[in-house]
């Protein structure tokens, strides 16, 4: 997933799920049922780690599901609350929904 100019840079993996990246950075090969599988498996472990939750709230928004993005990101804000990435791509998402309808 391409990077958008629009948000600060995506948050860092913690030195928790670092052994994850390897996974992570494997996970577009994938098909996009399995990408939810995994990323919401490792939001169940690691609910404090903000890099997951982009990831989550990205899949979805380029899946063409601005409302589940929305509510994964709100979700996400709960467990990082004031995530610069997360309150960034929040609102980006309430403002694309906002032009969708």
């Amino acid at each position: 997933m391409a990077e958008n100019p629009n948000l600060p840079p995506l948050p860092a993996a913690s030195n928790a799920i670092r052994y994850l990246m390897v996974n992570l950075q494997h996970l577009e090969r994938l098909d996009v049922h399995t990408q939810r599988y995994a990323l919401s498996a490792y939001l169940e472990r690691h609910p404090q780690e903000p890099r997951l939750w982009a990831l989550r709230a990205l899949l979805e928004r380029h899946n063409n599901h601005p409302a589940v993005a929305i509510a994964i990101v709100d979700q996400g804000l709960r467990h990082v609350p004031d995530e610069p990435y997360l309150t960034a791509l929040l609102g980006q998402l309430q403002q694309d929904q906002a032009h969708q309808q």
